[in-house]
């Protein structure tokens, strides 16, 4: 998006390999590389809102789909 905000976009995990935390490693590796660039607001629009709720995404601006990721909680 910007030097401010980045997003994940279409992510899917083939059936037969779901429950395997392969999206959670990808969303995981996704944030990693952009805080690497100090790119420290993520961004994702879904349906599956638990998914990323679970990655510590939350909503903002009340927006129905749109999710940020609020950082870790170490």
């Amino acid at each position: 998006y910007s030097k401010k905000i980045a997003e994940v976009r279409s992510l899917v995990v083939d059936k037969d390999s779901r429950g395997l935390g392969l999206g959670q490693a990808l969303v995981e590796a996704a944030v990693a590389e952009a805080e690497r660039q100090n790119v420290y607001e993520v961004m994702v629009v879904t349906s599956s809102v638990g998914f990323f709720e679970k990655l510590n995404f939350g909503q903002v601006l009340k927006e129905k789909y749109e999710l940020f990721y609020k950082g870790t909680t170490a």
